[in-house]
């Protein structure tokens, strides 16, 4: 393991191959060059693996106190208090398996993982077409009834045609993640909501005739995702671009406007 925030010293682990001693559970496939060995050490229950790196992921096995086990990365999760302190740091053992690195040990120090090492869905979705074909552009705020599409999973919103329908199939592929649909607080605003959002938001609401809400192409979430550093914020920075969908750079925690709720179709 070997990070920063190791709170205790590890034991030394040997290398070896991935093993989940009693309970059947095999994790992942063959190590990377570079991956840590290491081992559980909870008290005495076996070490839940879960889909994803936070308590939040669906539970996807266990292994036994003691089992020797393959690191190949590291990421941050959700914080976690084990017999080495409180951590937010959670080991990747394979494709989809996680644990809480409070609960390893190793001499190794492990990569932080990629990009692509934290993908957690390997669901395509399937189904939803747009309800519209009406794509063509219309003024800010100003976009007809017949060119917007009702959310699956949020009766009282809209988007444009081709936005809502990837919106569906990322909340679909949010509920097969996480057992509920990703929470939807606003999306396509008129030119007149924009007015009052605006007189109520200050500086935290776009100027009428400019937002990318006035264009159907925006959702402000919520569930966690209106959350920096929550599980259902770190999925959607990993998944939501598949579906054409982003967090733009001025809303990030380091941006000019931090607003982890909104995301924008990009197509």
């Amino acid at each position: 393991m070997g990070v920063a925030t190791t709170l205790a010293t590890r034991r030394p682990a040997r290398l070896g191959l991935v093993a989940a001693i009693g309970l059947g559970v095999v994790l992942g496939g063959a190590a990377a060059a570079d991956a840590a060995i290491g081992h559980v050490r909870t008290q005495s229950s076996p070490l839940t693996v879960r889909s994803g790196p936070g308590t939040s992921y669906a539970a996807v096995g266990a292994v036994a106190r003691g089992a020797r086990i393959t690191i190949v990365c590291h990421t941050k999760g959700s914080r976690v208090k084990g017999p080495y302190g409180s951590t937010d740091v959670w080991d990747k053992l394979g494709d989809g398996r996680w644990v809480a690195d409070a609960y390893t040990s190793s001499s190794d120090p492990s990569p932080e993982c990629s990009p692509s090492a934290l993908d957690t869905v390997a669901v395509a979705y399937r189904g939803s077409r747009p309800c519209s074909t009406d794509e063509r552009p219309y003024t800010n705020g100003r976009v007809p009834r017949s060119a917007l599409c009702t959310l699956r999973d949020a009766r009282s919103e809209s988007l444009r045609p081709k936005a809502a329908a990837a919106f569906d199939g990322l909340s679909a592929a949010y509920r097969q993640h996480s057992g509920h649909a990703l929470c939807v607080t606003d999306s396509y605003r008129s030119y007149d909501e924009q007015v009052a959002v605006k007189a109520t938001r200050g500086r935290w609401a776009a100027t009428p005739g400019r937002s990318e809400h006035g264009l159907g192409l925006a959702v402000d979430l919520c569930g966690g995702v209106d959350r920096f550093g929550t599980d259902a914020h770190l999925w959607m920075v990993v998944n939501a671009p598949r579906y054409g969908w982003t967090h733009p750079g001025w809303a990030d925690a380091g941006g000019s406007l931090p607003e982890p709720w909104h995301w924008e179709y990009t197509g």
